[in-house]
């Protein structure tokens, strides 16, 4: 067993004895120490035991052997006197015996919890008091009372780690703990006091609880006391600020306690919570709120207003700054500078009472960032990024003018616009430094946000306001009509030249339907022009509109959907079409000219007729009254009147026959290939004496001016044509273009006529040469012949009469084949008895004719006479001419094929030969023939098929279509 120090006992203090007086006893029975011993051994509830000096057991009681019994070794057997104490306790040799020595030695000793280890699990705890016995001056022995203080023991190591844990929680806590008494005085601290306030709690005992107390909140600690010193129950916490030994002030939340009954306490306990950052939390949020309350007044201000944000900035401004707490707000808004530099200037300002006003700053106006130190300033915000803190943190360069605006703590948020920098909102503090937080910063974020959506709003508003203005303007100025229609074809809206367009005053066609001023023959193509808006599309279509007096014009419509009023509609843009429709029938009209000018381009018409068709289109085709064509003559040079339209009659014949008398033409156009616009022709005509014969014409004319368009190919000038135009009307631009086209077509044909002339007289000249050859060729052998035979037939008639028949049938025969080819060379010329004898026959004597001059075998295969014109004979006459002669002249043929035959739609002639043959496909220089018989062919509609293999003869095919 192990000792500890002995621990007095309390002094008892002498106090009345409550018990009832009893009878007194005699003195020696009390002392008599056989009942002394025999209490204390059997009734006594402790353990008793006497030790010798040398620890062995001597006497015990039963309550130390149900001691041993329960706390020594269970080996150890039953307590019986003459064992060592040891026996039942083995090693706790040496520390009893440390102190037997002590009470052998004449000393008594008391020791509390003293505690042994019965085992691994088993710690027990005894309360000993070792004694001396004596006899005499001499120790014989030690007299032990024992007392199990297990229990007692446990509890109290309990109670003491729950003081060390309470402590340590005082210690630690973020409370304060502190106990007052009824007058307010502290008599207690806790340790969490010096962590918290950094004051001392030895310092603060018995100091007064108002003492660390904010002035402000000394009225609310001192009722709260009062009411929890009053009513216990009143424990309802209030808060009080605390000063700490910094200088700053901590918010405290403290629960009061009523303990002033408690024995224990007999004081109101106070327990303070820190919340200071709670507080400066809830202030930050308090503000945040106050903040984006005024930003939703800003934005209810700027945006639900019809006026301009500047309007309502003051109000906007003073709202921010109450709710942000600070001492100035203000608004710079950039421009840039002469020097191409970005620039800022102060716009609007609000201060709180008592602080200086900048807005009149002459520094503050039309500010260079650059020049005024601030370029990084400037870089910051214009990057999209807020600078906030205390003046002192920022630049040396920015520094100067803040403070001279008496500025410790500022906030800059920059305003975008349309994504670029418009400016920037500034919060200043000049009251104190103060650091602002994230939450605050967002709001203030909000605020320029919400400026930067009224800008926005202003720039778009007054874009808008201006494009309203302009389309107001177009929409009342432009010629084509402009018309609103709800989708049930109602007028809701239209433009002054919509209803000029029509006839109509505005409040005669509002609410009336399209139907009103459409063609009925329109409505349908109406319906699907409203549906295909309502699909999406934009569609343009042509329609006739009608006006109030009923008559017609056409229009263009181009329609699109349109919100109007906040409900679909249709937006329909009309232009009245008349010009262009008359501009699109005058090039129609023009374009039919031209094409039946080019198709009287045939070398079988007349110049004259063919003029005739270009005068004609001119007077159709522009707002001439009439037209003339002059020709050059090709030998004298002298012009002349070959086609007119719209001249008086006669006209053309008294100006040739001025022309003849020597009066010059007034113009000469046709020599400088330029047209030439003639003005006041009529008075000028009128005081030339030499055309006196025009003059009664002239009178009555209708024109006085001639557009004058000469007729020319390159450098050679034709004549010239010459539309006569009304009084006041001049000719456009597309009218001399017409005139152009017209006389080019013209100069063609003079051209053409020129040809055909040249080309006849030289064809004339062949054909004459090639009848020349087959009369020598033929005609004039058989003339021979005839005249040799009959010199024979003289001479035998007188010497040999009866030979005479023979050389007389070889001159009748001569005969009859000179007259037959006589015939044929006739028909070539006269080609006109076509019509009188008939294709067939004059095909059946060209086959004759092959039988008799060339002795070939000719078979024929002809039809009886088709039904076709003139043109048409001669054209199949002349295809077989040129077939035969290629079969007799190129082929050497024997024999030749001819037919002739007519179907249902077409007449085919065919030409077949067994000559020599050739490769159709081969080119063959000088040898027209075949180009001629298709050539011939083709004017006819018709086609030519030309089948033929060297040394297996020719057939040439011609095909032509019967006329309908």
């Amino acid at each position: 067993m192990s000792t500890r120090e002995p621990v007095p006992g309390p002094t008892p203090e002498t106090t009345p004895d409550p018990r009832p007086a009893q009878s007194k006893v005699n003195t020696d029975d009390l002392l008599d120490r056989g009942e002394l011993l025999r209490v204390m051994f059997d009734r006594a509830p402790v353990g008793v035991a006497v030790y010798d000096p040398d620890l062995i057991l001597r006497k015990f009681n039963d309550q130390f052997a149900q001691l041993v019994e329960r706390h020594g070794a269970a080996t150890a057997g039953p307590v019986e006197t003459g064992r060592s104490l040891f026996s039942y306790f083995p090693g706790a040799e040496d520390r009893f015996w440390a102190l037997a020595k002590v009470v052998l030695a004449g000393e008594t000793r008391f020791y509390r919890s003293v505690p042994h280890q019965l085992d691994e699990d088993m710690l027990s705890h005894w309360d000993l008091v070792l004694s001396p016995l004596r006899r005499g001056d001499e120790v014989i022995g030690i007299v032990q009372v024992a007392i199990d203080a297990t229990e007692r023991t446990e509890a109290e190591e309990q109670l003491q780690r729950s003081e060390r844990r309470f402590r340590s929680i005082l210690l630690n806590s973020s409370d304060v703990t502190v106990v007052i008494d009824a007058a307010g005085v502290l008599r207690y601290a806790a340790p969490s006091l010096r962590r918290l306030l950094d004051l001392p709690p030895e310092r603060a005992v018995g100091a007064d609880v108002t003492m660390p107390v904010h002035p402000d909140d000394l009225g609310a600690l001192q009722d709260a006391i009062a009411r929890i010193a009053t009513d216990p129950a009143d424990a309802a916490p209030f808060r009080s600020r605390l000063w700490h030994m910094d200088g700053s002030w901590h918010s405290f939340e403290v629960v009061p306690v009523n303990l002033l009954d408690d024995p224990d306490v007999e004081g109101i306990v106070l327990h303070a919570r820190d919340i200071t950052e709670r507080t400066e939390a809830e202030a930050e949020l308090r503000r945040r709120d106050a903040i984006l309350e005024a930003v939703r007044f800003a934005a209810h201000r700027f945006l639900e207003s019809h006026s301009s944000w500047r309007v309502h900035i003051h109000e906007v401004m003073a709202r921010l700054g109450l709710a942000a707490a600070v001492s100035r707000v203000y608004i710079f808004e950039n421009f840039r500078g002469a020097d191409g530099t970005q620039w800022t200037s102060q716009s609007h300002e609000w201060v709180a009472p008592g602080i200086e006003p900048q807005i009149d700053n002459a520094d503050l106006a039309a500010m260079s960032f650059e020049d005024a130190g601030f370029a990084h300033a400037a870089r910051l915000l214009s990057s999209g990024e807020v600078i906030a803190g205390s003046v002192s943190d920022l630049p040396v360069s920015e520094r100067a003018l803040l403070e001279a605006q008496g500025i410790l703590s500022i906030v800059l948020v920059p305003v975008f616009v349309e994504g670029r920098w418009w400016g920037f909102v500034g919060f200043d503090e000049c009251s104190r430094q103060r650091v602002w937080s994230a939450t605050e910063v967002d709001a203030l974020r909000a605020s320029a946000s919400t400026l930067s959506a009224a800008v926005h709003r202003q720039r778009a508003e007054d874009q808008l306001r201006e494009q309203q203005m302009q389309y107001r303007q177009v929409f009342e100025a432009t010629g084509d009509g402009l018309v609103i229609t709800d989708l049930d074809w109602k007028l809701v809206r239209a433009n002054p030249a919509f209803y000029r367009m029509h006839g109509y005053r505005p409040d005669e066609l509002l609410g009336r339907k399209a139907t009103t001023w459409i063609h009925p023959d329109h409505h349908q193509a109406r319906s699907d022009y409203t549906a295909a808006i309502i699909a999406g599309e934009r569609p343009r279509s042509l329609a006739v509109d009608v006006r109030k007096d009923g008559s017609t014009f056409p229009v263009q419509v181009h329609g699109s959907a349109f919100t109007f009023q906040g409900r679909p509609h249709i937006l329909g843009v009309v232009r009245d079409d008349t010009e262009r429709t008359q501009a699109f029938a005058l090039l129609e009209k023009r374009v039919s000219a031209l094409s039946t000018v080019a198709a009287s381009l045939t070398l079988n018409q007349a110049l004259c007729d063919t003029l005739e068709v270009i005068a004609n289109s001119v007077l159709g085709a522009t707002p001439a009254v009439a037209c003339s064509a002059f020709v050059l003559d090709q030998d004298s040079g002298q012009p002349r009147v070959v086609a007119s339209a719209g001249l008086p009659a006669g006209y053309a014949e008294i100006v040739e026959r001025c022309w003849d008398h020597g009066v010059d033409p007034s113009h000469q156009t046709y020599l400088t290939h330029e047209p030439l616009i003639m003005h006041d022709v009529v008075r000028r005509n009128l005081e030339d004496p030499a055309l006196a014969p025009l003059h009664d014409m002239l009178r009555e004319a209708e024109w006085d001016t001639v557009a004058v368009v000469p007729m020319a190919s390159r450098d050679r000038g034709f004549g010239s044509v010459n539309a006569y135009y009304p009084r006041g009307v001049e000719p456009s631009p597309d009218d001399i273009a017409f005139l152009r086209a017209v006389a080019d077509q013209g100069s063609v044909a003079v051209q053409n006529a020129r040809l055909l002339t040249e080309a006849q007289s030289k064809a004339g000249l062949e054909e004459r040469q090639r009848l020349a050859r087959e009369l020598h060729d033929s005609v004039s052998q058989a003339l021979y012949g005839i005249a040799l035979g009959a010199r024979t037939a003289r001479a035998l008639a007188e010497h040999s009469p009866e030979q005479l028949a023979e050389p007389l049938d070889y001159v009748l025969s001569l005969a009859e084949a000179g007259m037959t080819e006589m015939r044929s060379l006739i028909f070539e010329l006269r080609p006109e008895s076509l019509a009188a004898e008939g294709l067939v026959a004059a095909l059946e004597k060209r086959v004759a004719v092959l039988r008799a001059r060339h002795q070939l075998t000719v078979s024929a295969d002809l039809c009886a006479e088709p039904e076709l014109a003139l043109p048409l004979k001669e054209t199949l006459y002349r295809i077989a001419q040129e077939a035969l002669h290629n079969a007799v002249k190129h082929a050497h043929a024997a024999h030749v094929e001819v037919r002739l035959a007519t179907t249902g739609t077409t007449v085919e002639l065919e030409i077949g030969d067994d000559g020599l043959g050739f490769e159709p496909g081969e080119p063959r220089p000088g040898h027209l023939g075949m180009q001629s018989m298709r050539e011939r062919a083709a004017a006819h509609r018709g086609s030519i098929e030309i089948d033929s293999e060297i040394g297996r003869g020719t057939t040439v095919r011609a095909t032509l279509p019967l006329p309908r």
